[in-house]
């Protein structure tokens, strides 16, 4: 029997099957999406480079020392305005993981992300990720 609400019924099927192909709100993806145990360990390797006493509370004094090319100070700026969400001068393990989901979030690969953490332990810049925060 197709009557109104089998109409309904298939349009809804097919409306909510193309919005889940092209994720969240027809576009990029905004929800913070869980990292791969791959991409967990990339990412901790470089909060552990910078987080140079072990403490889980990576200050800018320690991320200044990390970042040694002459746009050290801005990376750090620029890295904190992003990440440190509670505005406490130090960022957390929590926050450093949660920033790193809502980037992957944003429609980001693992790959690039990796690809820019490697950079980063090379001795590279911050990046400001086109993830609706700002530096």
């Amino acid at each position: 029997c197709s009557g109104p609400s089998s109409l309904l019924l298939l349009a809804a099927t097919a409306l909510s099957s193309a919005i889940s192909s092209m994720g969240c709100c027809g576009g990029k993806s905004k929800a913070p999406k869980p990292l791969s145990e791959g991409l967990k360990k990339k990412v901790f390797d470089l909060y552990q480079k910078i987080d140079t006493d072990n403490d889980e509370k990576m200050t800018k004094k320690e991320a200044q020392s990390f970042f040694k090319t002459k746009f050290a100070k801005l990376s750090v700026d620029a890295m904190f305005n992003e990440v440190d969400t509670d505005h406490s001068d130090s960022i957390t393990a929590a926050e450093w993981e949660n920033f790193w989901c809502q980037v992957l979030g944003h429609g980001y690969e693992a790959q690039e992300i990796e690809d820019e953490i490697d950079k980063m332990l090379e001795g590279g810049t911050w990046v400001d990720w086109k993830d609706g925060r700002n530096v």
